[in-house]
This record gives C-alpha cells, structure tokens and sequence, in this order.
C-alpha cells in the first residue's frame, strides 16, 4: 500500500443470505468497512466485476434474520480491471484487488482486504481552493 491508501476492512462470503425489501432471500457477499456491515448481492457483483454495470452496495440489519436495508452506494470494475471500485455517500472510496476478490467468490480465500482510497488533492484554482482561500 501507498501513503495515499490503507487497509479500511474485508470482504467475505460468511454469512451468504439476506432478505430483501420484498422478503426475498437473496444471495449475498458481506462487505465490513471501518465496523459497520454491507451486503452486496452475488449476481450484481458478478457482473460488476465483469464489467457489465455496477452492484449496489446495501446497508445490511440483524432482526433474527438478516436483511438488505437500503442502497447506500455502489461498486463497479476500475477502469484498468484491476479493482472492484466501492463508492459510499457522502463520497467515500474504496478498492479491492479483482483477483482477491475473484479468489473469494470462487472459494478459493475467505476473505479479501478493503483498502480506503484516498481523496484526490484538489488542483490549485479548483472551486474548492478558491472556496478555502476565501475563508482564511
């Protein structure tokens, strides 16, 4: 890892069902970042890691069963293919390596790292720096 990046969770297929909106089971992969648990439904990740469309990434809650929550954010396959890239409101990245991630869908690992992708510094005569030079 570089400075601009660190280890923020994993991602696993421990607990491989919830329950939709509907009451249908679906079929998950769990996503733990920085403590708090995502399900993100097999299928959607399939094809986002294949690069046709993105998955949702959904908040997930216990209550004797456990059950998809809502849309919180989403992940597609990084430009190059290399990484399952996780986007959260309010602008959170993440990344996680294709092959890791390819490793546990097929059984092969029981986990793979979530790594936090840092902000991008903002270019200098950016709406953001001017907005800060104006403050100070």
């Amino acid at each position: 890892m570089d400075g601009m990046s660190r280890r923020a969770g994993y991602i696993q297929r421990y607990r491989s069902y919830a329950y939709d909106s509907r009451g249908y089971s679906c079929q998950i992969v769990e996503v733990t970042i920085h403590g708090i648990r995502y399900g993100i439904r097999d299928g959607e990740l399939r094809r986002a890691l294949a690069g046709r469309g993105h998955a949702r990434v959904e908040a997930l809650r216990q209550d004797w069963r456990q059950y998809l929550d809502g849309t919180v954010g989403y992940a597609n396959r990084s430009k190059s293919g290399r990484a399952l890239v996780i986007d959260l409101a309010p602008g959170r990245r993440y990344s996680i390596a294709a092959e890791s991630l390819r490793a546990v869908l097929s059984r092969k690992r029981s986990y793979a790292s979530v790594i936090e992708v840092a902000p991008r510094p903002q270019k200098p005569g950016s709406t953001m720096q001017q907005t800060l030079a104006g403050i100070a």
